[in-house]
């Protein structure tokens, strides 16, 4: 349940087109917290919500509802999550295909193993793989997409 520094608890957001969990996964995606409704300029502005940092409540940001709807559409729009043998599209338009789980050894962190085709490996958080990215001003598209399964390695027709 959200709560508003000004309102109390939020009984009901001024749009329909997000939910308040919509809003805890977005601010927990941004390491953001949800503050009040509407702007330090128009409190009562049904468009928009304030977020602050977790450090530094006084320094907050205000952040249109369609920020989110368009958060969300981007998340749902990863597809599946296949941590080993799915082929997936970088939101810059390189091909992956994942290797399986890893896990980041300085603190525990669940990752995903994945290969570009040049053959590199690589490992990012798996919180970061199966994310977002922000390309600003309210536009997002996952960072990874997902394509389907992993083409089966061809054999050598020379052996």
């Amino acid at each position: 349940m959200l709560h508003s520094h000004r309102t109390g608890r939020v009984l009901q957001l001024p749009v329909d087109f997000v939910s308040q969990s919509d809003i805890q996964d977005f601010c927990s995606a941004n390491n953001v917290a949800f503050f009040s409704l509407g702007s330090p300029e128009n409190w009562e502005d049904p468009a928009v919500f304030r977020v602050c940092t977790h450090t530094v409540p006084s320094q907050g940001h205000t952040v249109p509802y369609l920020y989110v709807k368009n958060w969300r559409d981007a998340y749902d729009a990863i597809g599946e999550r296949v941590l080993k043998g799915g082929r997936y599209r970088h939101f810059k338009g390189s091909e992956y295909t994942t290797l399986g789980p890893a896990i980041i050894e300085i603190d525990g962190t669940p990752a995903v193993l994945y290969q570009g085709a040049d053959g590199t490996v690589w490992v990012r958080p798996e919180d970061k793989f199966f994310g977002v990215a922000n390309l600003g001003n309210g536009r997002f598209v996952p960072r990874f997409a997902y394509l389907g399964p992993a083409q089966p390695a061809t054999e050598d027709p020379r052996t």
